[in-house]
């Protein structure tokens, strides 16, 4: 398991970003009427500076007596970082009836280039501590404003790896990761506190089923409730609609899910 209080990348730190190069080779984040669906009610949404001035996306739904927060959600990004379609997500949760807050892992603007994401990626894994006190921050900023309500975190590719850290390190009442790198650490995977949805799909070499049967493994070991869902025509980043491997079938039915997921 990662030791976020490292300053210093491990090998297995570095073995992850290149398998995420290679995944993302040909891939390039264009804007599809997919990704940029529109949320369900309307929403009001705004860039905020949390607590260590990081930028985050905040949204929740338009108030009203009807229209109570169900919850609170940490929004991950991919490894492209903190772009619009990871935006039009937050905003899809808020329509949802959630407040949801995307932070910005990178600190810096999202990029549409492989080069660029695995370079970003590389560096932000080299200062994990400031990853995780950026999470603690979005968990404070969203305990401030909905004190009341549950916490989930959900996060894609990079930040899958992440929403499991962030469920590590704070009490999360749901963890949903797709297709993000795992963790095997019995001690720490105690620790956690809500149920885990893990989506992955079958043809992803970057996080290839073997690790997810021995992810699903740990927490039975432990004892901690999950639910697990491999998709068999599914790559890589299958659910990100501005992406070349989106499939389009798997990706409906996981976000199903997911949102079954955190209504329960």
């Amino acid at each position: 398991i990662w030791v976020v209080t490292m300053s210093t990348k491990t090998k297995e730190d570095e073995a992850y970003v290149e398998a995420m190069a290679k995944e993302h080779a040909d891939d390039k984040p264009t804007e599809t009427p997919a990704s940029q669906v529109q949320p369900e009610v309307p929403v009001v949404d705004e860039s905020v500076k949390l607590k260590g001035e990081q930028s985050a996306y905040w949204a929740v739904p338009e108030q009203s007596s009807n229209n109570k927060i169900k919850a609170s959600i940490v929004v991950i990004h991919e490894w492209w970082g903190l772009n619009d379609q990871i935006k039009s997500v937050t905003r899809q949760l808020a329509g949802q009836g959630y407040a949801a807050l995307a932070v910005n892992l990178y600190g810096c603007d999202a990029v549409s280039s492989p080069h660029e994401a695995m370079k970003i990626m590389d560096e932000a894994l080299e200062h994990k501590e400031k990853l995780v006190e950026n999470l603690k921050d979005a968990v404070a900023f969203l305990n401030e404003k909905n004190a009341e309500t549950k916490l989930g975190v959900i996060g894609w590719c990079f930040g899958g790896a992440w929403a499991l850290q962030t469920s590590l390190v704070e009490p999360m009442d749901a963890t949903v990761i797709y297709y993000g790198h795992l963790h095997y650490n019995l001690e720490k995977l105690k620790t956690l506190k809500g149920p885990v949805l893990g989506i992955f799909g079958e043809k992803d070499n970057g996080i290839p089923v073997e690790q997810v049967k021995k992810f699903e493994a740990a927490l039975k070991e432990v004892g901690h409730p999950h639910e697990f869902h491999i998709y068999p025509d599914a790559d890589h980043a299958f659910a990100n609609p501005s992406g070349t491997m989106y499939n389009e079938a798997a990706a409906k039915d996981a976000w199903e899910k997911t949102l079954l997921f955190f209504r329960n």
